[in-house]
């Protein structure tokens, strides 16, 4: 089955919004437009354990926050510096275009 022209232009159109709204923020770790969110506390655990502090918050050990997202964000930071909130956006924008 043939997907027609406006299925396909349809698809470019949100997948090139959805891209455009992941990178307007550039390097900030939160988006103008959202009400906030714990995003700054996960970037704040994930420097702790790129720079061998451990999983933890001014030196105390912490099990509210689950592991793998500030893994997967400290892994960023080595990787991309001070450009790594990018990264975690087209990470979770192909993420995203995978659950899709």
């Amino acid at each position: 089955m043939k997907l027609r022209w406006t299925v396909w232009s349809a698809i470019v159109l949100g997948v090139g919004a959805r891209l455009l709204f992941a990178l307007a923020p550039g390097r900030a770790i939160t988006a103008p437009w959202s009400g906030g969110s714990d995003g700054p506390a996960y970037v704040l655990l994930a420097r702790n354990v790129a720079s061998g502090r451990g999983f933890s918050y001014a030196g105390m050990p912490d099990a509210i926050r689950p592991p793998i997202y500030p893994l997967i964000l400290a892994g960023l930071i080595v990787g991309f510096g001070r450009n790594f909130a990018i990264a975690v956006r087209i990470l979770q924008l192909l993420a995203g275009l995978l659950t899709s």
